[in-house]
């Protein structure tokens, strides 16, 4: 699969066909793909200060760390995949 984020709906594209296959909204404030888990997004959630594992085709999350204590979280601007 294909991300686009860069326009005004997130759309995904078949990797061979460029078929957009869905849209939907992302959980979170950013996303990046698992390095390890091609179905996976990692994403950071800045409202509830979380990160978490989001399963792109079938749309469900699961929190992987509560980073509450913590004033303010992300990946980092312009920064490359979550590893």
């Amino acid at each position: 699969m294909i991300f686009l984020d860069r326009i005004s709906q997130d759309v995904w594209l078949d990797g061979e066909t460029y078929e957009v296959l869905f849209t939907r909204d992302k959980p979170g404030s950013r996303v990046r793909w698992s390095m390890t888990e091609s179905e996976y997004m990692h994403y950071v959630d800045t409202s509830s200060k979380a990160i978490g594992k989001w399963h792109v085709a079938n749309d469900t999350i699961t929190q992987v760390e509560d980073l509450s204590r913590y004033d303010d979280i992300t990946f980092g601007k312009g920064k490359g995949n979550f590893t």
